[in-house]
């Protein structure tokens, strides 16, 4: 996997933008910067999960768009800043998958990576008016993934929950992990379309 980084400029004219609370800056930088920042994970450490890349690399975007005054541009660009973030981010999913052999991992990144895109999408509007068009969207939505955007937005994280909302108690685990998934996704991937700008 291979992506460029945005130029210096262009990096900064879009940091710039967040400063400024532009509405639209966040789903832009979550757009720009996320591939490139988890294809270097990748290269840097190739032989990890990916992943533990793709979780590290969206954990490191929100700590940047929840807190992107903490970004100096005069002590470096801000690629290298992002990237000593994620780099931090995934050397501590690196220790705690140590620790903990148990947690399923295409789970974990399922969820964490998830509820990025939604916090980048939610924190691109203000609150309320984020909460209208998430509505609006809803009533787009078959029935089941009205189910699960509820979920989603509860920030529910345990597979057998979205399952039984879904009606897959018949299914194994794995199955149901795969199941949920792929309606998560399905639901992203409207609202990274633009969906929610209605």
């Amino acid at each position: 996997m291979s992506f460029r980084f945005p130029s210096p400029k262009s990096a900064l004219e879009l940091h710039q933008r967040l400063l400024q609370n532009d509405v639209l800056a966040p789903q832009a930088a979550c757009l720009a910067f996320l591939p490139a920042l988890t294809a270097y994970l990748q290269h840097k450490f190739p032989s990890a999960d990916p992943h533990l890349h793709a979780t590290a690399a969206t954990d490191a975007l929100m700590d940047y768009l929840r807190q992107p005054h903490r970004f100096d541009p005069s002590r470096g660009n801000l690629y290298s800043y992002l990237c000593l973030i994620a780099q931090r981010d995934f050397q501590n999913l690196q220790r705690n998958a140590r620790r903990h052999r148990h947690v399923e991992l295409p789970e974990e990144f399922g969820n964490s990576s998830q509820s990025t895109v939604l916090d980048a999408i939610l924190a691109a509007e203000q609150y309320e008016q984020s909460q209208r068009q998430l509505a609006q969207l809803a009533q787009r939505l078959p029935q089941l993934d009205q189910r699960v955007l509820r979920l989603m937005l509860q920030k529910e994280r345990s597979t057998s929950v979205y399952a039984r909302a879904m009606h897959l108690d018949h299914l194994s685990h794995h199955q149901q992990q795969r199941q949920v998934k792929r309606a998560k996704d399905r639901i992203l991937k409207r609202l990274l379309r633009g969906v929610l700008h209605v």
